[in-house]
């Protein structure tokens, strides 16, 4: 028995969204082919991409050097949805 779920892929990429949401590869150079099933599965409407606000991403936590402020706040926003996924 197959059930349907939606899926929604959230990224602070704004490229990222732009390569999702492409009819074709256009003027990309160097793409390799097993990247374009993400094109393919927005155009299907198998799943859709949103962006992930700067100030809300929790994920800067291990990507960018910050204040103890930002650090705190970014924590703070990680305990409220549960943890870590």
């Amino acid at each position: 028995m197959r059930k349907e779920t939606e899926v929604s892929l959230a990224t602070d990429s704004s490229s990222c969204r732009a390569f999702a949401q492409r009819q074709g590869v256009g003027r990309l150079k160097h793409i390799e082919t097993k990247y374009l099933w993400l094109p393919q599965c927005v155009k299907l409407g198998m799943l859709t991409m949103t962006g992930v606000a700067t100030l809300l991403n929790v994920w800067d936590i291990g990507a960018k050097k910050l204040s103890k402020l930002r650090r705190s706040f970014l924590m703070l926003l990680m305990h409220g949805r549960g943890g870590l996924r």
